[in-house]
């Protein structure tokens, strides 16, 4: 089993599951950065967001589960990511300019 064995309370094991044994994963966002490519400030803003009555100790679990799906893009054979995001997804400000200036393409 892989890292996220134990953190079944989240809702898509199985969903993970599958990212971890896929060779190319393409997606289509119009509302947020997708999980995978987002930076540790967005995803908890994103996540408070959606979860107005978690703890602390949830979002942070949560944020950290999120962070820990990215280790696929990385290593010996990094799974292929193609995404393709709507314009408005970059304009939206989730949790600040500063946290969206994390999003920025520099390359």
């Amino acid at each position: 089993m892989g890292w996220y064995a134990s953190d079944d309370d989240y809702g898509f094991i199985d969903y993970v599951w599958l990212e971890n044994r896929a060779s190319l994963i393409r997606t289509y966002d119009v509302e947020l950065v997708p999980g995978l490519l987002q930076v540790e400030p967005y995803a908890r803003a994103v996540i408070s967001g959606a979860e107005p009555d978690a703890t602390e100790e949830q979002i942070s679990r949560w944020v950290e589960f999120r962070m820990n799906r990215q280790r696929i893009l990385e290593g010996d054979t990094p799974v292929v990511l193609r995404a393709i995001l709507s314009e408005a997804v970059l304009l939206r400000q989730v949790g600040g300019r500063e946290v969206m200036a994390m999003h920025s393409i520099t390359s």
